[in-house]
């Protein structure tokens, strides 16, 4: 309770003590929202407010008042601006990050919502045409956790003319064809964000050897995977592109009703090809062949392994006779889950003589040619 003292006008007035100013600073903000009507003495004291301690009780309420409004707005504004710029700071680490992850995974995009989703591994499969690459990528393709298409190069989308594209404009063409790969619809591919790897096929002449040492470089700091694929016995790869374009041109010429298939699915489709082409086996065609391609498969071959640190080679062969064990392998290197799958491919050369693919009249020439040549290890399946 707060002292008095007298006035000239016999009037009593009361003084505030230190320890009523202190009740009121802790209680400040109660009697700062107090009507002046509600004010009355000290506590249990029968002596009526004045006129003069009224207005002095007031003005410093007001001025109190007044000061808690301004701080309380000045910590709502600090408050308010913190967050925004924190919210702000946090979508640009967001974007720093997202960006990162897209150089060093990829991000797969949902169909109805422009932001990404999705972070998946990406990787290539280099290979040459009728190597059985279409094998491989339809066996990486059947795990549920893995897109593979094939040439996405060659794809309606794709500009690529590696004659006028910069290496950067080559990058940005397969950025694009990620997105494709990933984008696309299957009846057990609902659930995108199981998708863990995503790659398609390039072929060597699609950029792999034009751009050389300059792609390797770019793959290896993007840290995209690179799948090299390579077939041994380049004289079934001889018969193999050989009878595609024999039958792709018989379809062309209408002289057989039946479509065109460069990858038969079905024992039929396989059995066609199997039986009814013979190819041209003058010795020094099949032999040029089979030299260019295997110089191909060592100067791939020595890119890779000269500027990639992370990547895997796989043997057409193996993968042909142990495709579970070569195919864990190759998903344990993409980071998924080792899983049984299963290719729609049919092979093509299976059970019948390699000799039997050539007119009879080319036969032993070529045979000769080979036993001669480097490759004289092919003829193991010449007359089986």
């Amino acid at each position: 309770m707060g002292a008095t003292n007298k006035s000239n006008d016999d009037e009593r007035v009361a003084v505030p003590t230190r320890s009523s100013l202190c009740c009121w600073r802790t209680e400040g903000l109660y009697h700062a929202v107090m009507s002046e009507d509600e004010e009355t003495g000290p506590s249990g004291s029968d002596i009526p407010p004045s006129a003069s301690s009224s207005t002095g009780s007031s003005a410093k309420r007001s001025v109190i008042a007044s000061t808690i409004l301004v701080l309380s707005l000045a910590a709502i504004t600090i408050f308010a601006t913190g967050f925004v710029a924190g919210e702000r700071r946090g979508e640009r680490l967001g974007m720093s990050i997202g960006a990162s992850n897209n150089d060093l995974l990829g991000r797969g995009h949902d169909a109805h919502d422009d932001r990404p989703t999705v972070a998946y591994q990406k990787f290539l499969v280099f290979a040459e045409q009728r190597s059985g690459s279409r094998f491989l990528t339809d066996l990486l393709d059947d795990h549920p956790q893995v897109r593979c298409s094939n040439e996405e190069l060659n794809h309606p989308g794709s500009a690529i003319n590696i004659k006028h594209l910069s290496l950067d404009d080559y990058l940005a063409e397969l950025e694009k064809a990620y997105q494709r790969v990933f984008s696309k619809n299957g009846s057990s591919r609902e659930d995108k964000s199981q998708i863990k790897a995503v790659g398609f096929k390039v072929m060597y002449n699609q950029g792999v050897v034009h751009y050389g040492s300059g792609l390797m470089e770019k793959l290896d700091e993007m840290n995209i995977k690179v799948i090299h694929l390579e077939r041994r016995n380049k004289l079934l790869q001889y018969i193999s592109e050989m009878s595609n374009e024999k039958d792709k041109q018989i379809k062309a010429e209408g002289k057989d009703s039946e479509k065109h298939i460069a990858h038969p699915t079905t024992p039929e489709e396989a059995e066609r090809i199997r039986d009814e082409i013979t190819v041209n086996g003058r010795p020094s065609k099949v032999l040029h062949f089979m030299q260019r391609k295997s110089e191909g498969d060592k100067e791939v071959s020595d890119l890779v392994s000269g500027h990639l640190d992370d990547y895997a080679r796989v043997i057409y062969e193996q993968l042909s006779d142990k495709t579970e064990e070569e195919m864990a392998k190759l998903f344990n290197f993409l980071g998924v889950d080792k899983r049984h799958v299963h290719s729609r491919m049919e092979k093509i050369h299976r059970g019948k003589p390699t000799r039997s693919y050539f007119a009879e009249k080319d036969q032993e020439g070529l045979r000769v040619a080979l036993e001669e040549s480097d490759f004289a290890w092919v003829l193991d399946g010449w007359r089986m």
